[in-house]
């Protein structure tokens, strides 16, 4: 996945928007970015097994 892509997946998952997602890229580099989705998808992937176990 692209840096891009990342920034558009965050801005539709979280309170950021794609302009701010873009500033903060431009102050704190790709690193930030990636770090922002790796944290993200976690949550996501967390949310989805307890919702899993729930349900079973």
């Amino acid at each position: 996945m692209t840096i891009e892509e990342k920034i558009k997946y965050l801005a539709a998952t979280t309170r950021w928007n794609v302009q701010q997602l873009q500033q903060l890229r431009t102050i704190h580099n790709d690193e930030f970015i990636n770090n922002m989705f790796i944290v993200k998808t976690s949550e996501t992937e967390q949310e989805m097994e307890e919702l899993a176990y729930e349900l079973s």
